[in-house]
């Protein structure tokens, strides 16, 4: 699932080591060497594992770097052309990752699935197309089976799923009509989508024993950017939606149970980011953060149908600057963001109900303005930004009360 976010046209995905003092921040360079695309995911899986899956764009390849320690491992996954330009990384039950991106090679477009079975990669073929695929997003079901919904572009294109049973893939179509989307997995393995549709609405699919069952989850509405999907472990879903239209920030809710969708207004502006984020805490209830004119704006179910909001940060400004949020399982909050107005890269944390004073990662020009966080089982943050001094992706983490700068590859890819 591409959490969060946006679905990223390239998308960076993080896993972490866990550390054991909360005081110091390191910053480690992904790459010292090509330019890899800003936009970034970071997530932490139940080993606390530290991984980076990044599309290097004067290469145009797909690279998976870990970190051992205090060094970083780069893995060429896949030289063939044009790999990895819509990518998606998810972790199993076990903490071994799971890939699925797009490939522009001599055989023309492909979708592909690669997983990691100790040290050494799988890749497999799962679609060929004769256009280009977009919005590739990928969800493992409870046996660690996976599950990818894309976009093709071709004639015959609109949302497609494939998954994999007894070692064979197969393709099936959702909506010829059918266009952004994120796929997320219920109780009982019920494959869900969120997608717009040639209107720009919104519309829900899922697949009940064998076929595609689609419904209008939004209409009247014009949805041009990618939305954002969860499913909770009692099939609860949240979809956060931007309606151009309107200038609105929406929050749709459905319960398995109705079937329906509760709107939720989370704020309206007219200089809305285009980027946002959402997630689940502990309690399965969601978290979404975005900015919209000078205002870092952060919106929460406290409660099962209990919202409240919060303006977290003013001087904020920045149409496409992305602040990032994640949840610890005590429920503090934590957020990082870049401000045009100061040149500030923050992280500011929310504890026991108040934000603590926003601290500063590191004071420059476009340093974190495209940035991804999350927290680790100890509580720690881990951040992953894009400098465009050098335009290098790096990794920050405390360490004695000093944020660190660490260098991921420094001989580049």
């Amino acid at each position: 699932i591409m959490r969060r976010k946006l679905f990223f046209v390239f998308s960076l995905a993080l896993t972490f080591l866990a550390c054991t003092t909360f005081a110091t921040w390191s910053i480690e360079t992904v790459d010292g060497g090509p330019v890899l695309q800003p936009e970034a995911e970071l997530e932490v899986n139940n080993a606390d594992n530290l991984a980076l899956l990044s599309y290097e764009s004067p290469g145009r390849n797909l690279h998976y770097s870990q970190r051992d320690g205090s060094t970083w491992n780069t893995t060429l996954i896949d030289p063939t052309g044009d790999s990895g330009f819509w990518n998606d990384l998810v972790f199993d039950v076990s903490g071994e990752p799971h890939i699925a991106y797009s490939r522009n090679s001599s055989a023309g477009y492909q979708v592909m699935y690669g997983y990691r079975d100790g040290d050494d990669w799988t890749l497999e073929l799962v679609a060929n197309t004769d256009a280009c695929e977009h919005y590739v997003s990928l969800a493992l079901d409870s046996d660690n089976q996976p599950h990818i919904c894309f976009f093709d572009s071709s004639g015959s294109g609109g949302i497609k799923h494939t998954w994999k049973v007894d070692d064979v893939w197969s393709t099936e179509l959702i909506d010829e009509m059918g266009y952004m989307a994120d796929i997320g997995v219920a109780p009982g393995d019920i494959v869900q989508v969120v997608y717009t549709d040639e209107n720009d609405h919104l519309k829900f699919a899922e697949r009940i024993t064998g076929s595609w069952i689609t419904s209008s989850a939004l209409t009247g509405v014009s949805i041009l950017r990618p939305p954002c999907f969860e499913v909770t472990s009692t099939g609860t879903g949240y979809a956060m939606i931007v309606d151009d239209a309107s200038l609105e920030v929406l929050c749709l809710t459905r319960v398995p149970e109705s079937k329906l969708w509760d709107e939720h207004f989370v704020c309206a502006d007219m200089q809305i980011s285009e980027y946002y984020d959402l997630t689940l805490d502990s309690n399965d209830l969601p978290h979404l953060a975005i900015y919209y004119s000078n205002i870092l704006f952060y919106d929460y179910m406290s409660s099962p149908g209990i919202w409240s909001s919060e303006n977290v940060d003013y001087g904020a400004h920045g149409s496409n600057v992305a602040a990032n949020l994640a949840v610890d399982s005590q429920g503090n909050v934590m957020l990082s963001y870049y401000t045009w107005v100061y040149k500030r890269f923050n992280l500011k944390t929310r504890s026991s109900g108040s934000w603590s004073p926003h601290e500063v990662i590191l004071e420059s020009e476009f340093v974190g303005e495209f940035n991804s966080l999350d927290i680790d089982s100890d509580g720690i943050p881990h951040i992953c930004y894009f400098s465009n001094s050098g335009t290098k992706m790096k990794y920050a983490q405390m360490d004695n009360q000093l944020w660190n700068i660490d260098i991921i590859n420094p001989d580049g890819y």
